[in-house]
């Protein structure tokens, strides 16, 4: 039997396990009020078990979760463990729950005490105001605060109602204003924003409102939104950064995952399963939206059960907040697909639902608020983003049905717990478990206590409501999941926090890339975070003290421009608390790092953050690719600088186009030409819409290579499909930029599935700085209207 440290650390010497007779439970209630039930006798907590004054000699459960890599130690298998401790078995009753949340509230009409009566009634414990007609009458704001507080539901306010912009307040203004609002305990956040397409831009207002003791609510697109981020968890790691973590009120999203026309909500694990792992990382909170509404052709109106699995699930994820999309029915639309409340002010079927969902949730969601959903698993489960459970190695594995199993554990005390949510919405289901012999007792505290079960036969059965969950508590002593702070045995910053001077996601650049453990892209360039600031800082919280003597600097660019963009000046420091900060090492008008990636060792130190401080950058700014930290003691292989160029002038096959300025005939806006030697395969540069109304018209971009280059051959990366892909083009080159010369002409007239790189190779290697894709007949694309283009991703322009 393998023990972790943190097992070790629970048990305690005892001559013998004594077996312990109890009074037998039968009924144990699982979620929703069903009837959950187990093979052989429960065990409630007050069934006479000896004190542990009497049989239990540790003060206290440890609360260290920490593990290096999830490692696990051998013991004997002779380890006795100790008796369970009552005192231990006791569900919370105090402390932060679960918090329930509506968007779209009554409008103004509605606004009566019926409707908050009704709101009060299905355990609804905070009000989204987001109802435009409410936010825009004159008395509306008010009347829901007064009706909100009469029945305790706290409110998110909206800044619109009293007519603010809160971004473009300075901050002196906005903590004025936020004063002013926390004189009415009802207000318990700001609703900041739903959807932005730049959150980060919102990190300033974000922070202030949670320093100043409110909730601050912004919400993300969903994850497949990828017409708006070219990065998603950049632009969603990064906003936490800009916001800073412990600043952090909750990481929420929306996603609406039940087809209109049927199915099953497949897509929506793997925004949940990446969200539970943002919010570990950062330790803030997670929240998202239930789909309670149907949008026509979009999203359909779900029932009871597929609400109770869209909530059972995020817990099981590690939600700590959820808001029903949408209350109120927001708009006169087909009846089917109204939401709890109709346009009419009436209950729909699904209110009792949703009602009952909330009283359970609530009635565990003190506990749930403490566990941390560690690992995630399916059975039987194909769907994007989902991990398989393993029967050799699973702690409990079903035998029949579809689950979903989360290993949680209790920040507090370090306790580990079992969620099992049925995957079936449709019906009933009663599955046998497996048991493995971590478990050596097991408690079903889905009815807020802890209700032993018989694991004699090492199996148990369970009852489950369509899409339900029953939550599980292992014994006080047993292991089953770990908390791993160190994904990398040697690379200490590897996946940890970072916080930084400035952000401004985008284009390739994120300020979280500094240590996810890539040192370059796939295409060999080495980017990261950047600022054009001349003074700046990047700190890495390692999350607990750690021994480190050696730091690598990773330097962005590639080929002949690496490095660039290196400090000049500039040092590293650490802090044992984040505020006081010791010098380490410091440089001055750095050099040594044209030809390898610096690497800098000294005297050990032990500290929870280490920093890179600069003081002068290029003279536009610098930019780091990648910060490795090590406890090096002679045995680790040097940084990697393989991705450098080799000394001497040009290299064969280097691509002199990358980083290298672009014009172009016409662009989109935003669409910028120097999106083509970025490096980027996944940007796009683009000729202005509805300039052309036929394939024969012409439109080009010029890369200026800032040195005349021995030209062997081009590379074109299209956008997917070929969309925009000229039908004719030619590759033109020229030594001054005004007069060009024509060296090859390709007819393109049939189009890939994908995106296949297309390249043209020079009959003749030329010479030149200057090298012009001149399109000469364009292509359009069926049904948008935008007239013929010329788009592109990528150019690379290999010398010989």
């Amino acid at each position: 039997m393998k023990y972790s440290a943190k097992r070790l650390f629970r048990l305690i010497p005892a001559m013998a396990l004594l077996l312990l007779g109890c009074c037998a439970v039968t009924g144990c209630t699982g979620n929703g009020g069903e009837e959950t039930s187990a093979t052989g006798t429960q065990h409630a907590e007050e069934s006479g078990e000896p004190t542990g004054s009497d049989q239990h000699t540790e003060t206290e459960t440890p609360t260290e979760p920490w593990t290096e890599s999830g490692t696990t130690e051998e013991t004997a298998e002779s380890e006795t463990i100790p008796p369970e401790d009552p005192a231990l078995n006791v569900f919370p009753t105090e402390g932060d729950n679960i918090e329930i949340g509506i968007f779209w509230e009554p409008p103004a009409k509605f606004t009566t005490p019926q409707q908050y009566d009704w709101i009060r009634d299905a355990h609804i414990t905070f009000i989204e105001m987001t109802n435009r007609e409410l936010i825009s009458g004159k008395d509306g704001p008010q009347n829901e605060l007064k009706l909100a507080a009469e029945r305790g539901i706290g409110v998110t306010y909206n800044p619109g109602a009293d007519g603010k912009s809160i971004m473009s307040m300075t901050d002196a203004q906005l903590v004025d204003y936020l004063t002013r609002l926390q004189d009415d305990p009802t207000i318990i956040g700001i609703h900041v924003v739903d959807e932005p397409t730049n959150p980060w831009a919102y990190g300033r207002v974000c922070r202030i409102i949670k320093q100043n003791g409110l909730c601050a609510r912004l919400n993300f697109l969903p994850s497949f939104a990828t017409w708006v981020f070219e990065n998603y968890q950049g632009h969603v790691e990064d906003t936490i950064i800009a916001t800073g973590r412990e600043n952090y009120s909750y990481l929420s999203y929306d996603q609406y995952p039940f087809p209109y026309y049927g199915g099953n909500p497949s897509a929506m694990y793997a925004n949940l399963n990446q969200f539970r792992e943002i919010g570990l990382k950062y330790d803030v909170p997670t929240a998202f939206y239930i789909q309670s509404i149907g949008e026509h052709g979009n999203f359909r109106r779900t029932n009871g059960n597929e609400i109770r699995l869209h909530t059972s699930a995020g817990l099981a994820y590690g939600i700590k907040s959820y808001t029903y999309f949408t209350w109120w029915t927001t708009g006169f639309c087909d009846p089917a697909d109204y939401g709890i409340i109709s346009p009419y002010g009436e209950k729909t079927d699904i209110y009792d639902d949703v009602t009952e969902i909330n009283a359970q949730v609530l009635k565990v969601g003190r506990l749930l608020r403490r566990l941390d959903a560690l690992e995630v698993y399916h059975n039987r489960g194909t769907e994007a983003g989902v991990t398989s459970l393993n029967r050799n190695t699973a702690p409990i594995y079903p035998e029949t049905g579809r689950f979903i199993v989360s290993l949680m554990q209790d920040r507090e005390t370090g306790r580990d717990y079992i969620m099992l949510v049925n995957k079936d919405y449709k019906k009933e289901t009663t599955a046998e478990f497996s048991l493995s012999d971590r478990i050596t007792h097991l408690y079903n505290c889905t009815n807020a206590s802890y209700e032993e079960m018989d694991i004699s036969s090492g199996k148990v059965s369970l009852t489950f409501r369509p899409g339900g969950f029953i939550l599980l508590a292992v014994g006080q002593h047993d292991n089953i999941v770990d908390k791993v702070v160190d994904v990398d045995k040697d690379n200490l910053a590897k996946n940890k926090p970072v916080s930084v001077s400035e952000v401004n996601p985008g284009n390739g650049w994120y300020a979280y890339t500094l240590t996810d453990g890539n040192r370059t892209d796939e295409n060999s360039v080495a980017r990261g975070w950047r600022t054009s600031s001349e003074q700046g800082f990047v700190t890495v919280d390692f999350l607990r003290d750690v021994t480190f003597n050696r730091v690598d600097l990773y330097p962005t660019g590639s080929g002949y421009d690496m490095a660039e963009a290196f400090p000049r000046d500039f040092a590293i420091q650490f802090s044992v608390d984040g505020e006081t900060w010791i010098d380490i090492l410091t440089k001055t008008d750095y050099k040594d790092v044209a030809n390898a990636v610096p690497s800098f060792q000294f005297e050990a130190v032990t500290a929870r953050y280490v920093r890179v401080y600069v003081t002068r950058g290029t003279g536009s700014g610098f930019a780091l690719a990648e910060i490795e930290v090590f406890h090096d003691d002679g045995s680790l292989p040097p940084a990697d600088s393989s991705h450098y160029k080799t000394a001497g002038g040009e290299d064969d096959g280097t691509n002199v186009a990358l980083n290298r300025p672009v014009t172009a005939s016409s662009n989109l806006a935003g669409w910028d030409p120097s999106r083509l030697t970025d490096g980027n395969h996944g940007t796009l540069w683009s000729s202005a819409l509805n300039r052309h109304a036929t394939a024969d018209e012409e439109e080009y971009f010029t890369v200026d290579l800032m040195d005349a280059y021995t030209l062997d051959r081009i590379v074109l990366i299209p956008r997917v499909n070929d969309e925009y892909f000229p039908q004719i083009f030619e590759v033109q080159v020229s030594d001054d930029g005004e007069t060009f010369t024509t060296v090859k002409t390709v007819e393109y007239p049939t189009q890939n599935k994908g995106t296949v790189p297309i390249t043209v190779k020079l009959e003749d290697t030329v010479q030149a700085r200057y090298v012009r894709i001149r399109a000469t007949k364009l292509r359009d694309l069926a049904g948008f209207g935008d007239g013929f283009l010329f788009q592109l991703s990528e150019i690379e322009i290999y010398n010989k």
